[in-house]
């Protein structure tokens, strides 16, 4: 689903993003593998639920595709700050008040974009995100159940397509925190099924889950260095396709 969403992110569009956030093509495509999947991460732990499956149906019900039209034409227009706004809106109605703060802080950490310009940026991208979910549910005909099963089986997508350790370094999102313990529950599943007892959560994000990073990592759960963090979104930007 993630390769779906970048799939939109053609180099007219990076590039209007780019200059709409005052920063170069390269910093901002690197931006956008990062904020898409970190989006797609909190709609997915969202969707775990039933009650949080039908809000984000019914957001994404609601919306549709409509978000993927005219993306060329979206950013940097005269009216670009109230689509920024209304993705804000979005958001927060599907996810919960309070939910993209951390996630922006993160963003700007990994990507090393200031704030202002990473919390613009997820703005920019909710209607990517959901209108790329949204074609899924019209495709597959899902209903609200059949979404949450959609997004339980994207979660290893969504994972991989993070920088490592993005998600341990979230604090205070409760949609990344059950994105992050749903992912790691069925990581310790599957091992058990397989006769495997992991000893520690290292041990099974490192066996497991690879550069996903939903785990404990090297990375920690303190500070990020930016060289570091910055390095490591960038080398998955010129992965995810």
């Amino acid at each position: 689903i993630v390769s779906m969403a970048m799939n939109f992110m053609g180099p007219a569009v990076i590039d209007r993003i780019a200059r709409s956030l005052g920063i170069n093509s390269t910093l901002a495509r690197t931006a956008i593998a990062t904020a898409l999947p970190a989006i797609m991460a909190a709609i997915a732990g969202k969707g775990g639920s039933a009650q949080g499956a039908g809000s984000v149906f019914d957001m994404i019900k609601d919306k549709g595709a409509s978000g993927l039209d005219n993306l060329e034409t979206m950013f940097g227009g005269a009216d670009e700050a109230q689509r920024i706004d209304a993705g804000h809106r979005d958001l927060a109605t599907t996810l919960g008040d309070g939910e993209m703060g951390p996630i922006m802080q993160a963003v700007s950490r990994f990507t090393g974009i200031e704030e202002q310009k990473s919390n613009a940026l997820l703005g920019m991208m909710a209607p990517v995100a959901m209108g790329t979910i949204g074609e899924e549910v019209s495709k597959q005909n899902l209903d609200a159940d059949g979404l949450s099963r959609f997004l339980s089986g994207q979660r290893n997508n969504i994972a991989d397509a993070l920088p490592d350790g993005f998600v341990d370094n979230v604090s205070g999102s409760g949609t990344i925190d059950a994105f992050r313990s749903n992912f790691l529950g069925t990581e310790t599943m599957a091992r058990a099924g397989e006769g495997q007892h992991p000893a520690n959560t290292d041990q099974v994000v490192t066996g497991q889950v690879g550069t996903a990073g939903v785990g404990t990592s090297s990375v920690g759960t303190g500070s990020v260095g930016h060289s570091e963090t910055v390095e490591r979104a960038t080398s998955h930007a010129n992965t995810v396709d």
